[in-house]
């Protein structure tokens, strides 16, 4: 019989030391960080706003702030999405959750605080020390909308031409559509 591992020994598993032998991929970075909590804990995220933004939990990477917790890139379009259409431009210390779909039953969350890391030129969401949580799953019916994140104007129908760096400005104002994901402005534009 195999002995359980507990929460930390998964995570230098997954950061340090290599690879799990006997979990599969997936199973590794899934249960790398993850902490079952109880249903009374599944909303409790202390300081942190309940704002759920998407992330891909599949690419995540030891944080260069604090190496023994992990970070994700805010580089997908469901992030920049999800960003806009709440008006919220990223700066250094915003906290919120992150949220990505795990299986037919279940989510991934974290509670998580942004940063830009200027090597990469991306903003990271670097987990909290708790790591992720598998959570029930929430209405998924997609969210297809795409907002200015200045004036509020519908860009839906070209939301798919939209990424972090992209040069598209609103009609209407003229503020990048990417701005969400603009680099802070002590580091200059990308």
């Amino acid at each position: 019989m195999q002995e359980k591992r507990t929460h930390i020994e998964y995570k230098r598993a997954y950061l340090g030391s290599g690879p799990t032998p006997d979990l599969a991929p997936t199973a590794q970075i899934r249960h790398a960080l993850a902490r079952f909590r109880t249903a009374a804990d599944l909303t409790t995220y202390g300081s942190v706003s309940a704002t759920r933004i998407y992330a891909d939990f599949n690419g995540p990477r030891a944080s260069p702030r604090i190496p023994d917790r992990l970070a994700v890139a805010l580089d997908t379009i469901g992030a920049l999405r999800d960003l806009a259409n709440i008006a919220l431009r990223l700066y250094d210390g915003v906290q919120f959750v992150l949220y990505d779909c795990s299986d037919e039953d279940e989510d991934l969350e974290a509670a998580a605080t942004a940063f830009y890391n200027p090597l990469s030129q991306v903003w990271l969401a670097e987990f909290g020390p708790d790591g992720f949580t598998c959570v029930p799953k929430r209405d998924r019916t997609p969210d297809a909308r795409f907002l200015c994140l200045k004036c509020r104007t519908d860009y839906t129908d070209i939301a798919l031409g939209v990424q972090q760096a992209s040069e598209l400005a609103c009609g209407s104002c003229g503020t990048l559509l990417s701005a969400a994901l603009a680099p802070p402005p002590s580091t200059g534009a990308v």
